[in-house]
């Protein structure tokens, strides 16, 4: 761990404990061989661009597609539980843990969009999630059904008896996940976190849920968006098992496999000297972005429809590189918006790209227009977003709210 990330590093080693997933150690040991295979595109492309020289190749997990479980299997299995017949129902399958987001899940329950939805639980709990808890204290209690552990029979009648199936997942070590697939051999879509290996899944088969402040409302209007659309519903359950039987099909897993190592077998190791020195933790990676931000221009009255252009001066004061927008997942998005109050939905939003990286110990500085709405909004915010991770107020990092009078 020193090796790999310096006094960062061993401070987390010597520990053993700190982020999850946030400062990976696998280099080393990547570099001593010929080359490398992995599930997922997304995963190729990290291992690539952290080290070119690593020889990388993708070949899908392998899943023989299942028979088709009748759809009058799921109707009697939500009878035998108990379960309505005409309500939307959510499943989360597999072992629950905190990464898996189930928290969430629970949560968007409360949600006018699913006042009516009930959500089923099957597969052993982490005991850290007390999620009996947290359906009580958000008052969804009776729709909320965890079953525990399920024999595979069971288990595969309780996804078909679901409209839609929930596989949130952050952070993530970049698994392929056997469940969710599972899932869609059944023939059920999944929403997905917004974030790293899921970002290959094509969107008639997955509905992706960005992370960050908001991402239990807007798990809320995804949900129940579908939830209104059973024509859309039917059409994603189609092509999920088309998806599983022509990419996940053993022949063709296999074959990949067998390609990759006649590819890789003539190459040389890259050797355990790190070309490029160990890579810093990176607003994708790196769950604390603190920091601070500054902006002037919103000074005194500002009157209905006015506009202004503000200057913010935001600086990275953390141990990780903040990405430019233009990188992709974890570039830097400057989100300014209205509220109400406090508490209010955002109004008038408006989204600026951060042009370049900041690094550690740097700042950078832009220059925003904004325009007040004609009526109904007293507080305007400023916030980085990590661009398919999270706002800046759940990374520790700054963000900027203030009153302005009319």
């Amino acid at each position: 761990m020193d090796r790999r990330g310096g006094r960062t590093g061993s401070t987390l080693g010597r520990a053993r404990t700190g982020p999850l997933f946030e400062l990976p150690a696998h280099r080393t040991l990547l570099r001593r061989q010929r080359g490398v295979i992995v599930h997922s595109e997304w995963a190729a492309r990290t291992l690539r661009a952290e080290d070119p020289q690593l020889a990388v190749r993708v070949a899908p997990m392998a899943l023989p597609l299942p028979d088709a479980v009748p759809e009058g299997a799921g109707r009697a299995w939500r009878a035998q539980r108990g379960l309505p017949q005409e309500a939307l129902l959510l499943g989360c399958f597999g072992f629950q843990t905190p990464i898996k987001r189930t928290d969430r899940v629970i949560e968007s329950l409360s949600r006018p969009e699913l006042a009516e939805a009930h959500l089923v639980i099957a597969g052993e709990v982490a005991a850290e999630m007390r999620l009996e808890e947290r359906a009580a204290e958000a008052g969804v209690a009776e729709r909320v059904h965890s079953l525990g552990y399920l024999p595979w029979e069971e288990f595969a009648h309780a996804i078909v008896a679901c409209d839609l199936c929930v596989n949130l997942r952050y952070p993530t070590a970049g698994e392929t996940s056997a469940s969710l697939l599972r899932i869609l051999a059944l023939g059920r879509p999944v929403l997905v976190s917004d974030y790293a290996q899921f970002t290959d899944l094509p969107e008639e088969v997955a509905v992706r849920v960005p992370l960050g402040e908001r991402e239990v409302e807007e798990l809320a209007a995804r949900v129940g968006a579908l939830g209104r659309d059973p024509e859309r519903l039917a059409a994603m359950s189609v092509a999920a098992r088309r998806w599983i039987a022509e990419r996940h099909a053993p022949e063709r897993a296999a074959r990949a496999v067998v390609e990759a190592c006649a590819g890789l077998v003539t190459l040389d190791p890259p050797g355990q000297e790190e070309a490029a020195g160990p890579p810093p933790p990176t607003s994708l990676t790196w769950s604390e972005l603190p920091g601070s931000l500054d902006v002037t221009g919103a000074e005194g009255a500002w009157g209905a429809g006015e506009g202004r252009r503000l200057q913010v001066r935001l600086e990275n004061r953390g141990l990780a590189r903040w990405l430019a927008a233009g990188r992709g997942a974890g570039g830097l998005m400057l989100d300014v918006h209205w509220r109400a109050g406090e508490g209010g939905d955002p109004v008038a939003r408006s989204w600026f790209e951060v042009p370049g990286d900041v690094p550690p110990g740097q700042s950078c500085e832009l220059d925003v227009p904004v325009r007040r709405p004609v009526e109904g909004v007293s507080v305007l915010v400023v916030e980085p977003h990590a661009r398919g991770v999270a706002g800046f107020n759940a990374l520790g990092g700054p963000v900027w709210s203030r009153e302005i009078p009319e």
